[in-house]
């Protein structure tokens, strides 16, 4: 039996910070079956039995836990305002319909969006503390 696509929306996922079919505590083998093998992997260590990081195209990077059954621990979108196109493609049954323009929106236009309620939003500035050399 074929596989149902996934068609996730940027908007939502910004909104509620989660994608709906990548639950944290999610085991790597029920992801790999909704996605499919990922595009790339790394890993630090040479004998690490499974890779615990997962790159697949459009940009979606998927971090397991080190020990069986490897569940997600996150997960991170990463050049999603570059996506030109309605979609971005994550596999070949799931994509992400691009209906937030990230690329050309300021930061003080994106937190005006209304994706948040403004009185729950804060917003600091943060800057390198590693030493100058």
């Amino acid at each position: 039996m074929p596989k149902e696509p996934v068609i996730i929306s940027l908007k939502e996922s910004l909104r509620s910070l989660q994608i709906s079919f990548l639950q944290f505590g999610t085991p790597l083998l029920q992801i790999a079956e909704r996605l499919g093998p990922p595009k790339g992997w790394i890993t630090n260590r040479y004998d690490q039995p499974v890779p615990l990081y997962w790159l697949y195209p459009g940009g979606l990077e998927l971090t397991f836990e080190p020990e069986p059954p490897y569940q997600l621990t996150a997960f991170k979108l990463s050049p999603v305002g570059r996506h030109k196109g309605r979609t971005t493609n994550f596999s070949y049954y799931v994509r992400m319909r691009n209906d937030f323009p990230m690329i050309d929106t300021s930061v003080s236009d994106f937190l005006r969006s209304g994706l948040w309620d403004l009185e729950k939003v804060r917003v600091g500035i943060c800057t390198d503390l590693a030493p100058l050399k």
